[in-house]
């Protein structure tokens, strides 16, 4: 005996349903959104629904997190556009890699360009040179003079906020020099549109010449336009045959 129209379309909408609840356990072909609505044309114990007809199929998302392991990836599950905003993990933490230069190369640094003299840059330790400032390492240009090291890291996670001059930067490190000389530091930090772009604004530390640690600061407002943000480091020889400038525990990190 045939079911009634009501039974059929309640059937059906109660499969859509379980569809996707179960999205958590099992890829499906058909993109989730808060309020969808599945076209119905089939025949179902021999009642047919014609194609005008509609199932409301809204689905409440927030009840996949009653699923076991909590709601899916959206993103890796394929069910959310390239355009939908995702957790943010960046915010907060230190955006330079290699940042103590903990993580010694056998050539150069892992991490950064050296601009001049690649060879020469490299993750000292205690010696002849002045204790690390953190860890076990800092960053040391040896003989090269003028020597510049940087890193130019993407922002491009936070354009929006950028663009809309809400998103501010802050970068923290720490330089020093050997005693006694005249060998000087100094660290720029460059708001870029593009890597070889002109500034469209910049910290810029001054020259110091300090024996002991000392630590530098800067937070602000990225300008507009801003994708990019380089760090550079530069060391110069005044005394001396080595060039004893020293960098040591450098941050940048975004502020929420």
């Amino acid at each position: 005996m045939l079911r009634s129209r009501t039974t059929t379309q309640a059937a059906i909408a109660m499969l859509v349903l379980l569809g996707a609840l179960m999205v958590g356990c099992t890829r499906i072909g058909f993109k989730l959104t808060p309020d969808a609505r599945v076209d119905a044309s089939s025949e179902v114990d021999g009642a047919t629904l014609d194609s005008a007809q509609t199932i409301d199929a809204r689905v409440d998302l927030g009840a996949l997190d009653a699923v076991e392991g909590g709601a899916p990836d959206m993103a890796r599950e394929g069910l959310l556009d390239d355009t939908t905003p995702l957790p943010d993990l960046a915010t907060g933490t230190n955006l330079l890699v290699n940042a103590s230069c903990e993580s010694p190369a056998s050539v150069g640094i892992a991490g950064w360009t050296a601009v001049t003299c690649p060879e020469d840059w490299v993750c000292a330790k205690p010696g002849q040179i002045n204790q690390p400032q953190d860890g076990e390492y800092l960053f040391f240009p040896q003989q090269c003079s003028p020597a510049h090291l940087e890193q130019i890291v993407d922002v491009r996670t936070w354009a929006a906020a950028i663009d809309q001059q809400t998103q501010r930067f802050r970068f923290s490190g720490w330089f020093s020099n050997w005693q006694n000389t005249g060998d000087s530091t100094q660290i720029l930090v460059q708001y870029l549109t593009t890597p070889t772009s002109a500034p469209l604004g910049e910290y810029d530390s001054g020259v110091f010449n300090l024996a002991l640690w000392q630590e530098l600061t800067d937070e602000r407002l990225a300008p507009m336009g801003t994708q990019f943000i380089r760090v550079e480091l530069v060391a110069r020889r005044s005394d001396g045959s080595d060039n004893d400038g020293y960098f040591d525990n450098l941050r940048l990190e975004a502020l929420p």
